[in-house]
């Protein structure tokens, strides 16, 4: 199998990369930065700072709101006759442009002449893009701008009342259950029988000396048989089930921090929320939680290291995350989703990227622990820069999956993958994966396998406002080592400002998925849209009004378990 062979070649090149790092990049990276700028770390490769005025916090962020990770569209044209490549390389492919909002490391556009770049101030600001997961559009933070223009430690408690009209996911047309009537036997049947009975003889028995001989009479007695018995045991069916309507008290607390320099950047986010159903039976109370962290260091010009983590505890279903229950009944799960990538620009248009991710999902609930599993994928890209707006990429990841408690889940995939990476325009980046799947189960030894794409684009808006479109088909974890679970999972999110107090956002999120059963011969399929629209404005530096509200819908083939869901809720934010 060639692939081992691919990941010792991109383990080398890791090794060769930090190897070369140490060495410097040699005058390549002299001749294109000056002062401040060759401090900086900054490059085409992995983010690039512009020639704007030194940035300021938008009006947005100076009363606290939370402003989208969108880079300014000023960053992407630097003035003529400057270079947006720190490591000066020089190609002789046009001026020079920055990177993209949204393009991942080693889509650059190289810019300039060897060492004909223009000094940059200090102050300009730099972007950063970090990925967050296959399949996932990266996440673009940008210097004094957004996410990095809030203050470096902030805290945020906040109280909301909301509504549920489905807190059971009630399906929408469902039955009442009939009375269960059992018959139970008592007694067996008998047949007609006939029975020979003695007579009785009166006659004296001695006559004289004489005693005579005698035979003993029968007659014969009928006797009817008898039915079997039997009584009725009345199992109570239920009435037809109604949606439980149930009215919310949320209490929140978030903690975030964020901490940026030239060559490295880091963000932490901490929420906690607790949640009061007013009117469902028992269990009033769920506690949630989440954990983000994103990371990125520059250790030079060429080489750049990137971690994500996302960690959930959860007791509601959460459709952004692949392979997570999308039904209620699961009781509380935790689920983490880690990545970290090592980039190395080998020349301005060679680079290699190692990756490694981590999954994990975990119940509570001890008849759900069947599904607790742990995964591991081991990915290596190489990247070449076909033009200054089109990356051309090739990819292979291996990936092990290990259940805890049933073994027989246990199971391999391979990816082989080609893509591109593409910048359209100045606001706009896609990144595109395509390849094929085999899975391979351990203990039984099937094997099947499936197309795969991932696709994601990223649009910014406005200077603040940012649509980001991510799309993934390929392999979900089934319930059973016979059964096979292939989806397509399609998510939109919008972020807009409509003013420096006010802000939206529009997130729908579409999953088809298509289980089937070879050894039993089943087939189903189930849709399950969610859309969620969050209004918040800004009323003092200090306190916000949010308002959300969200609409679920399932449906299923065959079945009767179609339903949908509307949860609202209001509330107000202070921070410190």
């Amino acid at each position: 199998m060639p692939y081992p062979r691919f990941l010792t070649f991109v383990t080398l090149c890791a090794l060769a990369s930090v190897t070369q790092a140490q060495e410097g990049t040699g005058s390549g990276a002299a001749g294109g930065s000056t002062g401040s700028t060759s401090s900086s770390g900054a490059s085409s490769a992995f983010g690039s700072p512009s020639n704007t005025a030194p940035s300021r916090p938008s009006p947005a962020a100076s009363y606290g709101a939370s402003t989208a990770p969108a880079a300014n569209p000023a960053a992407f044209a630097p003035p003529p006759g400057t270079s947006s490549s720190a490591t000066g390389f020089g190609t002789g492919i046009g001026t020079g442009t920055a990177v993209q909002s949204g393009q991942t490391p080693g889509t650059e556009i190289p810019g300039g002449s060897l060492g004909g770049g223009a000094a940059r101030t200090e102050e300009s600001p730099t972007s950063f893009s970090i990925s967050t997961g296959y399949g996932r559009a990266p996440e673009v933070f940008v210097s004094g701008e957004g996410r990095l223009a809030r203050p470096r430690f902030q805290t945020r408690v906040s109280g909301s009342i909301g509504f549920d009209d489905n807190i059971f996911q009630t399906p929408t047309n469902a039955k009442a259950t009939p009375d269960t009537v059992i018959r139970q036997q008592i007694s067996e049947a008998t047949p007609d029988q006939v029975v020979l009975v003695p007579v009785p003889d009166d006659r004296p028995r001695r006559i004289g000396v004489i005693t005579p001989p005698r035979q003993q009479q029968f007659r014969s007695v009928f006797i009817p048989g008898q039915e079997a018995q039997f009584q009725e045991i009345v199992i109570p069916g239920s009435p037809k089930p109604k949606r439980q309507v149930s009215a919310i008290s949320r209490e929140s607390f978030s903690f975030q921090a964020q901490v940026a320099t030239r060559r490295t950047v880091f963000t932490f986010d901490l929420n906690a929320n607790a949640d009061y159903y007013w009117n469902r039976p028992k269990d009033k109370a769920e506690y949630n939680g989440s954990l983000a962290v994103r990371y990125l260091h520059r250790f030079s010009p060429r080489l750049q290291f990137t971690a994500s983590v996302d960690a959930s505890y959860l007791s509601q279903p959460d459709l952004t995350q692949i392979n997570t229950p999308t039904g209620l009944g699961a009781g509380n799960y935790l689920v983490v989703t880690a990545k970290s990538d090592l980039s190395y620009r080998w020349t301005p248009r060679f680079t290699s990227v190692v990756s490694l991710s981590y999954n994990q999902l975990t119940f509570d609930e001890p008849v759900r622990q069947t599904g607790d599993y742990r995964g591991l994928i081991l990915g290596g890209e190489l990247r070449y820069l076909w033009s200054p707006r089109l990356t051309a990429v090739m990819e292979g990841r291996y990936g092990q999956i290990s259940y805890l408690n049933n073994p027989a889940l246990d199971s391999s995939t391979l990816y082989a993958l080609i893509g591109f990476d593409l910048s359209l325009s100045r606001r706009a980046s896609a990144t595109v994966r395509v390849g094929e799947s085999l899975r391979e189960f351990d203990a039984g030894g099937g094997s099947s396998s499936s197309p795969y794409l991932e696709a994601t684009l990223n649009y910014q808006l406005a200077k603040a406002s940012v649509l980001s479109w991510n799309n993934r088909f390929g392999f979900e974890e089934p319930g059973s080592a016979t059964s096979e679970i292939v989806s397509f999972r399609s998510g939109v999110s919008v972020t807009h400002f409509f003013g420096p107090r006010l802000r939206g956002s529009l997130g729908v999120n579409a999953i088809f998925r298509r289980t089937t059963d070879d050894t039993a011969q089943t087939e189903s399929n189930e849709t399950t849209l969610d859309s969620t629209l969050s209004v918040l404005y800004t009323l003092t530096r200090s306190w916000t009004f949010n308002l959300n509200y969200s609409y679920t819908t399932l449906f299923v083939d065959p079945g009767e378990s179609d339903y949908f869901r509307n949860r609202l809720f209001a509330g107000f934010d202070y921070s410190f």
